[in-house]
């Protein structure tokens, strides 16, 4: 199994571990934040995923938000992803992926930016976040609602 695969496996267990524990308490205050539902819980999966990723195997992953476009067209806004450096690209990984028109068949991406934008998709950044950063952001009490939630 290739780096790449042991990755994806990674981070689709991560997502399977993850998604049951989505709630109204850890969605993004400006959703309703349904049970299971991807919407609103961008944020916190991707600091709960930059912390599990580093915990568990020493990879540190940067922490971001932006919008995010499909086909030209605004698709999400104030959205927020990893990004990853495999030593020859910088990698997306959005464990809820499936909120975005045009790639909502997909529960993860985890692909190269420059792959995304051939098929029409560009993730671009506002602001970036190492996991130190991050602690003084307002996703720390969701975060820590869903670490408590899946038990670690």
């Amino acid at each position: 199994m290739s780096d790449v695969d042991t990755l994806r496996s990674i981070l689709t267990a991560y997502r399977q571990e993850v998604q049951p524990h989505w709630s109204p308490a850890t969605s993004h205050p400006a959703f309703d934040g349904k049970q299971g539902d991807p919407a609103g819980q961008c944020g916190v999966t991707s600091a709960w995923a930059q912390w599990k990723l580093r915990e568990d195997h020493g990879i540190y992953a940067t922490y971001c938000v932006g919008d995010v476009f499909a086909l030209g067209k605004l698709a999400l806004r104030d959205h927020c992803w990893l990004e990853i450096n495999d030593g020859r690209n910088w990698l997306v990984v959005d464990l809820t992926a499936g909120q975005i028109p045009h790639v909502s068949d997909l529960s993860i991406l985890y692909a190269a930016y420059s792959e995304l934008r051939q098929d029409g998709i560009a993730y671009l950044y506002r602001r970036r976040f190492t996991a130190e950063q991050l602690l003084a952001d307002p996703v720390q009490a969701r975060l820590a609602i869903l670490t408590s939630a899946v038990g670690r």
